[in-house]
């Protein structure tokens, strides 16, 4: 993904760049990012328990190895969220 000429929002130049094109890809399929990680290669994602499996096929489409850590706090604002660890890359 590196070198690719892309124009980002300005605020994507905040996003680590090995996980920049992931985040820009996955919020444009709908998905609400609010943390990432390139050096650690995470992203963290908004989610609700209906949506893994969505989560799992684009990125069983868009990536290739990963690994989906789903949280659910169970308390008054009864949060949800998941942690994708990316992988090695899909060959394109």
């Amino acid at each position: 993904m590196t070198g690719t000429s892309r124009l980002y929002p300005k605020w994507y130049n905040c996003i680590e760049e090995p996980v920049r094109e992931v985040v820009y890809s996955l919020r444009n399929a709908g998905f609400n990012t609010t943390n990432s990680c390139g050096h650690d290669m995470w992203i963290q994602i908004d989610l609700s328990h209906d949506e893994v499996e969505r989560l799992y096929n684009w990125l069983a489409t868009h990536w290739g190895r990963f690994t989906i850590e789903y949280l659910w706090e169970n308390d008054e604002l009864n949060r949800s969220w998941a942690m994708v660890r990316l992988g090695t890359r899909l060959e394109q």
